[in-house]
């Protein structure tokens, strides 16, 4: 339970981090766009999407890699 307390905390700081990358961040206006500064529809900072970049992919490792363990517990 006080680790689910914890990754609640770290996914609040994280969501934080790439919506406080612009200031006029608006969940319906399209979320996921590409590109940044200028030529990003939302006016995302380079932070906000290198931020988001690294923690998807980090989820996405340790889901392959739990997929691919042969060792269950």
């Amino acid at each position: 339970m006080i680790a689910q307390v914890v990754g609640a905390i770290a996914a609040a700081g994280v969501l934080y981090v790439i919506a406080s990358g612009s200031a006029s961040f608006d969940v319906h206006a399209g979320f996921a766009s590409n590109g940044h500064g200028a030529n990003s529809p939302g006016g995302y900072s380079l932070l906000a999407g290198f931020v988001s970049e690294v923690v998807l992919t980090a989820f996405f490792l340790i889901v392959i890699m739990g997929a691919r363990t042969t060792e269950r517990r």
